[in-house]
């Protein structure tokens, strides 16, 4: 994102916009790849449209967890940043458990009835 504010004069929002869905489509395969090698084997577009869906509900989950944290005021009012670290950590577990369990699962194997 900063390198097409700095190097192509874009506006942030419009950087925003481009770097998302590149960091959805860089992060998938890395962690199709390297984290979860075990999920290679499931089709890619199914597996991506479930990626993108966890990766939409852990957005909305930080958000809520940070405007709920802001709005109750005290601490979180005056320290917005610690309430984006919990709301951070919060949907970073809820993202990496989907991904290990509903994105990346390895395929069941067929049960087999021994003869």
């Amino acid at each position: 994102m900063q390198l097409l504010i700095s190097a192509a004069g874009v506006s942030a929002l419009f950087a925003r916009c481009i770097s998302f869905p590149l960091a959805l489509c860089v992060t998938w395969a890395l962690n199709r790849n390297w984290t979860f090698k075990a999920g290679r084997h499931r089709p890619v577009g199914s597996q991506y449209r479930k990626y993108v869906l966890v990766q939409f509900v852990g957005f909305l989950i930080n958000y809520a967890c940070f405007a709920a944290l802001v709005t109750t005021g005290g601490l979180w009012r005056d320290w917005p940043l610690l309430a984006l670290t919990v709301s951070v950590l919060v949907s970073m577990v809820f993202t990496y458990l989907c991904s290990r369990l509903f994105v990346f699962s390895a395929k069941a194997e067929p049960a087999r009835i021994a003869p």
